[in-house]
């Protein structure tokens, strides 16, 4: 499905945004709430529902939808202060307001359109990800760059619960506030993303981002 709003173009098949021909780096959580957003766009969206269906529990924090929704409304060239795009409720949750059109086709020419680049884009994506991440472990507080290292210890594939259980060890020295806050801010900014099958499964979204998050640097 294809979906043109302003001046973008959202092909939900192929997880692609973009503004006229140019793709979007959008990270998959944002990703996940425009989806959401614009597929339900004929209603309020709560944050609780945003919760349920995009983090796939119901334990996330206003702040952290709110941060998220900051990011999706400055990929698609929206703001808190205009909301052209994205309305929020207050106090309740978030309404796609935009002008939709809807196309079958249009997924087809935009597919077309951007296989020659596809692979390149790919590779780039990934290399200034990867970039983006060694930049924000230098900056991050020794206990939240800890709290990573353990979930990155862990495996590519993890357990929510099972990172809790290991914070909630006697002899372990990190907050259960910090591991959590840490742990919604590396599922918001596209360091791990849930499993499909199921809600407690989350993986490292690259092999590359694990290791970065281990080592503290490039691989």
């Amino acid at each position: 499905m294809f979906f043109q709003f302003a001046d973008c173009h959202l092909i939900v098949d192929r997880r692609e945004l973009r503004r006229g021909r140019v793709p979007v780096a959008i990270r998959p959580l944002p990703l996940d709430v425009l989806v959401h957003l614009v597929q339900s766009r004929d209603r309020l969206v709560t944050k609780d529902d945003l919760a349920r269906v995009v983090w796939k529990r119901g334990d996330v924090s206003d702040q952290a939808i709110a941060r998220t929704v900051a990011d999706v409304r400055r990929a698609i060239g929206d703001d808190g202060s205009e909301q052209r795009l994205i309305r929020t409720i207050h106090g309740w949750g978030y309404r796609f307001v935009g002008e939709v059109v809807v196309s079958v086709d249009g997924e087809a020419l935009a597919v077309d359109e951007a296989a020659p680049t596809s692979a390149w884009s790919a590779v780039e994506s990934l290399r200034r990800a990867a970039e983006h991440v060694s930049r924000e472990l230098a900056s991050l507080p020794d206990e939240r760059r800890a709290v990573l290292r353990l979930m990155a210890v862990m495996g590519r594939r993890f357990e929510r619960t099972a990172l809790l259980r290991a914070a909630d060890d006697p002899g372990s020295r990190l907050p259960r506030g910090i591991v959590l806050d840490t742990f919604d801010d590396a599922l918001r900014c596209g360091l791990i993303e849930a499993e499909a099958a199921a809600s407690d499964q989350y993986r490292f979204t690259h092999e590359v981002v694990r290791t970065l998050v281990m080592n503290g640097r490039h691989p």
